[in-house]
């Protein structure tokens, strides 16, 4: 089957004009998979592309015998959904299995979380300390951050001000340096509607003076300041924010694991207090921290 048989794809396309051309391009990659195996998909059933997906491993549409995964499962069948819902075509049974999958993936990441020997509090504090005393600035800031006020990789597009004045800009976070403490002032993400702006005065000496340190060591004049910036002191964009935190901490961990090992310190030593400011910080509610880490009220 040739690329002119893909009059549909070309269609979907057409129709949505808005998308961006690493996103068409991996659809049209999937497209070509499914064309493989499958006619058009706009004629066919909701039922019968259901099976197609649940017999995707019978289909050899991988390489090196190694068996598809859940998630090429959901990518394969998100391509379906666009292009039944571009065409205005039923769609609800495919919903429901996506929601299926989603919840078998998060299951297998939860698995394989657990299986996981995560190091203790007290090793990744150790850790902490180590780049401080290194002065490692920057690595000491971001983890002494994501690890102890619970902050994500998006959390940390954070702007350096004098003045709590000017903070009003709601697309960075802040540090306000005090001449006693520093406060950080978080605005809500996803979840900004419920839990709003957040204000806390960070005490601690040495990431006071690691931060002034790492302030003269770029010798930056802007007014305002920003923390994971360019070369040329500019904002690093916030889209690859994840990417450049992901080796910055303890051994390779990301933020939600460095939040879980913080979690399970608070619960063996039953500080209840702890457990509601750290879901308070992270934008949970109580029930929903349990619920995430698989806790026992």
């Amino acid at each position: 089957m040739t690329d002119y048989d893909y009059n549909e794809f070309e269609n979907f396309v057409e129709l949505n004009q808005n998308l961006k051309p690493l996103t068409a391009k991996t659809y049209y990659n999937t497209y070509k998979n499914i064309r493989k195996h499958l006619k058009d998909i706009l004629p066919i059933s909701e039922n019968k592309l259901i099976k197609y997906i649940d017999n995707f491993e019978n289909t050899k549409s991988w390489t090196d015998d190694i068996p598809p995964s859940t998630n090429t499962l959901l990518n394969t069948l998100n391509v379906i959904i666009q292009i039944k819902r571009t065409f205005e075509e039923e769609n609800d049974k495919l919903l429901k299995k996506r929601n299926e999958l989603m919840e078998l993936r998060d299951a297998e990441k939860e698995n394989k979380i657990n299986m996981m020997v995560l190091p203790t509090k007290k090793e990744v504090n150790n850790y902490i300390k180590s780049l401080y005393k290194n002065d490692d600035n920057l690595n000491y800031i971001i983890n002494f951050l994501i690890f102890n006020y619970f902050l994500t990789a998006q959390d940390l597009n954070i702007a350096i001000v004098d003045k709590i004045t000017d903070t009003k800009n709601h697309l960075y976070n802040y540090l306000v340096i005090s001449k006693s403490h520093v406060n950080f002032v978080k605005y809500g993400n996803k979840s900004s509607d419920k839990f709003g702006r957040k204000s806390f005065s960070i005490k601690s000496k040495p990431f006071k003076l690691a931060l002034n340190n790492l302030l003269k060591e770029r010798n930056d004049e802007n007014k305002i300041k920003y923390l994971i910036t360019t070369k040329e002191n500019k904002p690093l964009d916030k889209n690859i924010l994840s990417k450049y935190i992901k080796n910055k901490l303890y051994d390779f961990l990301s933020p939600s694991l460095y939040h879980r090992i913080n979690i399970i310190d608070i619960i063996n030593n039953n500080n209840v207090e702890q457990f509601k400011q750290a879901a308070d910080r992270m934008n949970m509610t109580y029930n929903a921290v349990i619920e995430k880490y698989n806790m026992v009220k």
